[in-house]
């Protein structure tokens, strides 16, 4: 009797299947480290990547905080590797000339890594990458006979490809940030209210996805379709674009095909053919009065059903340079009246629900692959606010700031301590972080720490307010989240006034039909948000009774706005 099966592979990613390799090849020379060393865009240092150290005969993943960055010297074999692109093979004999990439190394091998596969028909000279291996043992030395062991060599060609692979996939990665970033520019240039609106459309387009327990995959190309489903607008003119006055017919009907020209660009420059469809139907409306193509019902792809309705949300819920946000209760109505006509009805129910359930605190912020945020950093000499993308990789996070360069504004040594701030539907978050290391415009994290705002929730409105600035002095503000010993507000940039940090402040609350509350206290930390500031206002010398106070007027809101919903549904 035969019986016949199909081949059982544990499934590896590309990263997985590149650490399994660098491993096979540990064990085989037995040497002490190996890895992949990167260099960074001017090849003035090098990082020790995916790397694997031998304790105890096991082999074990490089700590991080050990050969993390390697800085290049004259003297650094590693100028050998860039200079002359060739396999180097170093012996410590303590002569000066040269100096290797772990000063107690006693051997070192170096192998580049090029941007295409090395064969018979030639070599790309275009360095990306280096395989490093090395020993500490006096007594062991690494020759180029070891690596032309037919096994290790079979190893080392399986890295060159699959690293190539990772590069080409990387590089990908960074075009499509490049792209988005300087959509977000243009956003920014024009309204710097709209910049996060991209973001919110893909964050609350996900929620939406996950609610209907879409698979890992679908979720993903939604929250890209999501940051990508205006970007047909950088074909429309700014005179279209940022008209005040009513549009023309022939201004709208030039619109209308931002989709269409959406959908091309995530085809044509990213070939995302899936995530193309799904911009490309975005304005299309559920009872089929939509464009472009005024397709209806379930005939709409359910990811552009999805961001229709995501992005009507956001355009509601957030400022623009010529509206206010509207209120929670105005957004569900209208949700309500277009519910089966504009939007699916199933999808309503499910955006109304995360409405009501939007001042619950969540730590999943970081799920996302690009996120806009702001790092605030505070240095020996001053505060930094930057604004720019978050982002995930294979091996950690990074931080792509718009026009700030790390490697020349900060020195290392004068970071106190860095702070990362995310808006995620107009709910902020924030994050301690560790930095890893910096390349230009990009902060390598190696790690991250949730601060919670302890006590506190998000409000479903923007609660109004003025703080006393001196006697003569005040600015208006917008409180969106409270606690029992501090409050977040917001303002105008235009409004920002200068020395107010740690400076004791009056501050009143605005309730509608109620008596206002008066707070003191000081401003403790502050960062840039799009055309906002955002404080964190911590009290001082406030009574309990003012604290109670002020939280039975917020639920008393908050019940207010359930009875509403409770009334129209």
């Amino acid at each position: 009797m035969v019986e016949m099966y199909d081949v059982m592979e544990k499934e590896l990613n590309l990263e997985d299947y590149l650490n399994y390799n660098i491993r096979r090849i540990a064990v085989l020379l037995n040497c002490d480290i190996i890895g992949i060393i990167l260099f960074d865009d001017d090849n003035n240092f090098t990082v020790l990547k995916n790397a694997v150290i031998k304790k105890k005969n096991e082999y074990v993943k490089l700590d991080k905080k050990r050969l993390r960055v390697i800085k290049i010297d004259s003297k650094s074999i590693l100028n050998l590797v860039k200079e002359d692109k060739k396999i180097v093979v170093y012996q410590n004999n303590h002569e000066k000339k040269y100096s290797p990439v772990a000063g107690i190394s006693s051997s070192e091998i170096i192998i580049p890594i090029f941007d295409n596969y090395i064969g018979n028909n030639g070599t790309s000279t275009d360095l990306i990458a280096s395989i490093y291996i090395g020993t500490f043992d006096v007594n062991m030395k690494l020759t180029i006979d070891d690596i032309k062991d037919k096994e290790v060599f079979r190893r080392i060609c399986k890295i060159q490809n699959l690293y190539q692979a990772i590069y080409l996939k990387d590089q990908k990665q960074k075009m499509f940030i490049n792209l988005l970033n300087i959509f977000s520019e243009m956003i920014n240039d024009n309204d710097s209210t709209g910049i996060l609106h991209p973001y919110h459309v893909a964050n609350i387009s996900e929620e939406i996805g996950k609610a209907l327990n879409l698979d890992y995959d679908t979720l993903k190309k939604i929250y890209v379709a999501g940051l990508l489903h205006d970007i047909g607008k950088l074909y429309i003119g700014n005179d279209i674009l940022n008209k005040k006055g009513k549009l023309t017919e022939e201004d709208f009907s030039i619109i209308k095909e931002h989709p269409e020209y959406g959908a091309n660009i995530a085809k044509d420059v990213f070939g995302l053919e899936d995530i193309s469809k799904l911009i490309k139907c975005h304005h299309e409306r559920y009872d089929g009065t939509g464009y472009p193509k005024g397709i209806k019902g379930e005939d709409i792809p359910l990811g552009s059903r999805i961001i229709c309705l995501a992005d009507s949300v956001d355009a509601m819920l957030s400022p623009r340079s010529y509206k206010e946000p509207r209120n929670v209760e105005f957004v569900i109505s209208e949700l309500l009246k277009n519910r089966g006509k504009q939007f699916d009805a199933e999808l309503v129910d499910i955006m109304i629900n995360m409405l009501l359930k939007a001042n619950e605190e969540t730590t999943d912020i970081l799920s996302d692959d690009i996120i806009w945020s702001t790092l605030t950093i505070y240095t020996t000499e001053k505060v930094y606010s930057i604004e720019g993308t978050f982002g995930k990789y294979d091996f950690g996070y990074y931080f792509k700031a718009n026009k700030f360069n790390f490697s020349n504004e900060i020195e290392k040594e004068d970071i106190r301590s860095i702070h990362l701030y995310v808006n995620k539907n107009n709910n902020m978050y924030c994050y301690k972080i560790k930095e890893d290391y910096c390349e230009n415009n990009t902060l390598h994290i190696s790690s991250l720490e949730y601060i919670p705002f302890v006590d506190s929730f998000n409000i479903l409105w923007d609660l109004d307010g003025i703080v006393h600035l001196n006697s003569f002095e005040y600015m208006h503000i917008n409180i969106y989240k409270i606690g029992g010993s501090r409050l977040m507000f917001y303002i105008d940039k235009e409004q920002a006034a200068e020395g107010i940090l740690d400076k004791i402040l009056n501050m009143e609350v605005y309730f509608k039909g109620a008596k206002n509350i008066n707070l003191t206290g000081k401003i403790v930390n502050s960062f840039n948000v799009s055309n906002k500031i955002h404080y964190e206002f911590l009290y001082v010398n406030v009574l309990d009774t003012v604290i109670d106070h002020l939280f039975k007027n917020i639920f008393s809101k908050q019940m207010e706005l359930r009875r509403f919903i409770t009334k129209v549904i």
